[in-house]
């Protein structure tokens, strides 16, 4: 993972330096109804304003939602 510090530089936080990284404006964690749905507004808000980000949304499980569908939480 790459970041910018507060003057700029680029700094990484994977040991192995040949690694394979994308960069993204945003990263959303948890592909629930939650995520999806900051996920969508974030990018209509982007449509909105002129503006154009790129959002990744990461979810643990296989398929969209499914650590809150097998987990004993309710939405």
């Amino acid at each position: 993972m790459r970041t910018h510090g507060l003057v700029g530089q680029i700094r990484s936080f994977c040991s192995e330096m040949g690694r394979e990284s994308m960069d993204y404006d945003v990263v959303i964690v948890g592909a629930g109804p939650a995520g999806l749905s900051a996920a969508i507004r974030l990018k209509q808000l982007c449509r909105e304003k002129g503006v154009d980000m790129s959002v990744c949304v990461v979810e643990k499980g296989a398929d969209v939602g499914m650590v809150l569908f097998f987990s004993n939480l309710s939405p």
